[in-house]
């Protein structure tokens, strides 16, 4: 089944925080502690206003959502994107997050972005070599900066030129 593209809206507040919560009580993929409320989708609409911004489907079924937002809002640094993904763990190892990372590089592009970057829990090994095998390179760490469920971890952060 081909993987389809709807672009985030309040419909999807539901199944998004369904899915980041699950991601939070799962270990450092997410960076909260605890499941958010609802209130907090107002926030992911917030970020992605004028970014790519997509709920993943197989079918009729929601299965993750992604997203690029602003590295910081002054216009300077117009160029570059923070890219945002999680997908279902139940769907996860089946080349979804490539796809998604796919469609949001095409995006980035068409609007002139020419660097992604992606900040990633030391902890979470998983994204860490996702994002190396698909040409993100390390550029940085900020050690010891995390704690969550007792344990300490860095935010590394990863690069790719576009």
């Amino acid at each position: 089944m081909k993987l389809q593209f709807e672009t985030l809206k309040e419909a999807h507040r539901s199944i998004v925080m369904d899915i980041f919560n699950t991601h939070i009580e799962l270990g450092t993929a997410a960076y909260p502690e605890a499941p958010l409320p609802l209130s907090v989708f107002d926030n992911f609409l917030t970020l992605t206003r004028g970014y790519p911004a997509y709920v993943l489907k197989l079918g009729e079924k929601p299965v993750g959502f992604c997203f690029l937002s602003a590295l910081n809002p002054h216009s300077t640094f117009n160029s570059a994107a923070l890219v945002t993904y999680f997908i279902a763990p139940e769907y996860t190892g089946r080349g979804l997050g490539k796809q998604a990372l796919v469609q949001l590089e095409k995006e980035a592009k068409r609007n002139n972005i020419t660097t992604l970057l992606a900040n990633i829990s030391s902890k979470n090994q998983q994204s860490l070599n996702f994002h190396e095998k698909n040409g993100f390179a390390h550029c940085g760490t900020f050690k010891n900066v995390g704690n969550k469920q007792g344990q300490t971890f860095h935010m590394v952060w990863m690069q790719k030129e576009l």
